[in-house]
């Protein structure tokens, strides 16, 4: 259930955002019979756009269909792996990330899911990965499994480590399961011949634009919710996975609060999630609720993980409440589970993985009110158990009533508890993935060449456009993101030595806006003659 909106207010973000998108769309037009490098580039900045401003698109086939034009003509194998072909009797299954983040839920879902499945050889491929920042988790979970660590080829051109990423599928695996971020046109580019092992895509991210439909043989969400886009995305083969969870370490509520300088009678509420899940809008503020709840509760702290203080204030007119303690990103918050009396989602983007997390270790749960968007909160399985308060009055009244009664707190718990281990750990996992890889390997790897998409109205786009104009306020307004990925894609075009690409995306971009965006991509244009110039004279001498 969504809580109350003006659509006047998504609808027109909506149409702002699109008109930019289709701007962008045009420049990747101007550069189509250019070099298959910017041509890549282009598509790749369009995309990033679609993600950080919902134009009313999870798909299109425009941008796909650039990237399968050139990923058509790479050779059925080329390049090489970073490790010998493995000949084993167990399934192969290479994991294709774009990066890897020590802290977040697709990092856990990859490394239970590889610790998980002991009948398979994982194989992890980054796109992206700045070197040695891979976490250890997943370096010590793939080697576990008898798999390697690939990445692409530094300093290569997007063409090369396209080449190499299908090579690398072709001699390791049996699966090919994508983790992507929805801008990565590599594996669009990779997976873009026939032949080779199946696609599966794992929608980590059903909430947001992304790349790879056209190569996609089968989507794997992580809850039914998902398949509500399949449509949209033109994926038409769709099955649910279950987030898998790992059982926390033992440690007793006496030894964390120890550990954490917790005193024994405090009660202690708990919310874990990256900085941007707590990022309010005009509707919720997560730390304006909280205050609310700590005044109604006066012996009760909140301790926020993956936040901090200087992130919090920025969230606040008022200073922060003196019993709210933001402690920054954790690695490992186990113990701040095992310390904690009861568990708050973030909100307004919630935390699905820290919820399912927390109910595994036996904490009672406290859902958003009113969520903005079902698609941005937890609704894999336990909201029939613990249902979102309508109201933020409400919330606050099922706080304070957990608070006050033990029993219940431990009833629910207990509930949650059994929930989550049925359905997210163990043989019943298992058995469910087992379903996923029969489906998967029933297909066939084909392309199947999407249709170009229009902007929808539809209320999951106004609400999710809504959404974007507050998460990205502090960083970028959607016209000025615009136009740095532009400059953006023309230096990419420069250094490759394509300076007509380039100087065709800073001078065929004309949308209305501000005067000083267009002086900076002029400043730019100027800029490629002399480049041209100074690599021809560097070739001459």
């Amino acid at each position: 259930m969504n809580g109350p909106l003006d659509p006047d207010d998504g609808a027109r973000f909506v149409a702002v955002h699109d008109a930019i998108y289709e701007s962008l769309r045009a420049v990747c037009d101007r550069v189509a019979g250019m070099r298959e490098e910017s041509r890549l580039i282009a598509a790749e900045i369009t995309a990033g756009f679609a993600i950080n401003f919902h134009t009313g698109r999870f798909a299109d086939g425009f941008l796909e269909r650039m990237i399968l034009e050139v990923g058509e003509r790479l050779p059925s194998a080329s390049g090489s792996s970073n490790g010998p072909t493995v000949l084993s009797s167990k399934r192969r299954i290479l994991h294709v990330v774009t990066e890897a983040f020590g802290i977040g839920g697709m990092t856990r879902t990859l490394d239970n899911w590889v610790r998980a499945d002991r009948a398979s050889t994982h194989h992890l491929y980054m796109t992206a990965q700045p070197d040695g920042s891979t976490p250890r988790c997943l370096v010590e979970a793939i080697a576990r499994s008898g798999g390697s660590l690939m990445e692409c080829p530094r300093n290569a051109t997007r063409l090369e480590r396209g080449g190499h990423l299908r090579a690398c599928a072709r001699s390791q695996a049996d699966l090919v399961v994508l983790h992507h971020g929805g801008h990565d046109i590599l594996p669009t580019l990779a997976f873009a011949g026939r032949g080779g092992p199946p696609v599966a895509v794992l929608n980590h991210a059903d909430h947001a634009f992304w790349l790879g439909s056209s190569v996609t043989d089968l989507v794997i969400n992580q809850r039914d919710l998902s398949q509500r886009l399949a449509d949209r995305r033109q994926t038409p083969l769709n099955v649910t996975l279950p987030i898998p969870l790992e059982p926390p370490p033992i440690l007793s509520r006496e030894a964390a609060r120890r550990r954490l300088g917790i005193p024994a009678d405090t009660f202690v509420l708990l919310s874990v999630g990256r900085a941007i899940k707590f990022r309010p809008t005009a509707r919720q503020n997560f730390l304006r609720t909280a205050r609310l709840l700590l005044e109604r509760l006066p012996s009760a702290h909140l301790i926020v993980v993956g936040l901090t203080s200087l992130e919090a204030q920025g969230h606040l007119d008022e200073t922060l409440h003196e019993r709210i303690h933001c402690v920054g990103p954790v690695e490992e918050p186990s113990p701040y589970r095992a310390a904690a009396d009861l568990f708050l989602e973030p909100f307004p983007f919630g935390s699905a993985t820290s919820v399912l997390e927390s109910c595994l270790a036996g904490l009672p749960v406290v859902l958003p009110h009113s969520p903005l968007l079902d698609l941005l909160v937890t609704n894999h399985g336990i909201e029939t158990l613990a249902p979102n308060p309508a109201s933020e009055e409400d919330y606050v009244e099922a706080v304070c009533r957990l608070a006050e009664l033990p029993d219940e707190r431990r009833h629910l718990a207990a509930s949650l508890q059994q929930r989550v281990r049925e359905c997210h750990t163990g043989v019943a996992w298992l058995d469910r993935l087992e379903a996923v890889y029969r489906k998967a390997f029933s297909t066939t790897h084909a392309v199947r060449m999407i249709t170009p998409t229009l902007s929808e109205r539809a209320d999951t786009d106004v609400r999710l456009a809504y959404w974007h104009r507050f998460l990205r306020a502090s960083t970028a307004d959607p016209l000025g993101l615009a136009n740095r990925y532009l400059l953006q894609a023309a230096y990419g075009a420069r250094q490759a030595g394509d300076h007509r690409s380039a100087l065709r995306m800073l001078l065929s971009w004309h949308p209305a806006g501000s005067g000083q965006l267009f002086r900076q991509r002029m400043a730019a244009a100027a800029k490629v003659p002399a480049h041209w110039l100074w690599r021809k004279a560097g070739a001459l001498t």
